[in-house]
């Protein structure tokens, strides 16, 4: 089982609902606890960010990638680039 969901099994920390089923939505502060917990390895950091990015809304997707790129754009400027924009 990979952190993320290791995690948010332990935290639930956003709930939506509809007809059928619950889907549980982590939040940005949760998603960037998890980037700052994998971010000693450059793969890990990368599946859990490409995840991250599914969950979000456009508007915390931006404040994310800012936050990234501040926080690790030093150490993964170029893949943190490729996952939000493709390419590269």
């Amino acid at each position: 089982m990979d952190l993320l969901l290791l995690i948010f099994e332990i935290k639930v920390v956003n709930c939506m609902f509809n007809e059928e089923e619950i889907i549980m939505k982590p939040s940005l502060d949760f998603v960037k606890l998890v980037l700052e917990k994998v971010s000693f390895d450059k793969n890990l950091f990368v599946k859990e960010l490409k995840k991250s990015i599914e969950w979000l809304s456009q508007q915390e997707q931006s404040i994310l990638y800012r936050w990234c790129l501040q926080q690790f754009g030093s150490k993964y400027g170029s893949d943190i680039q490729e996952v939000f924009f493709g390419g590269a």
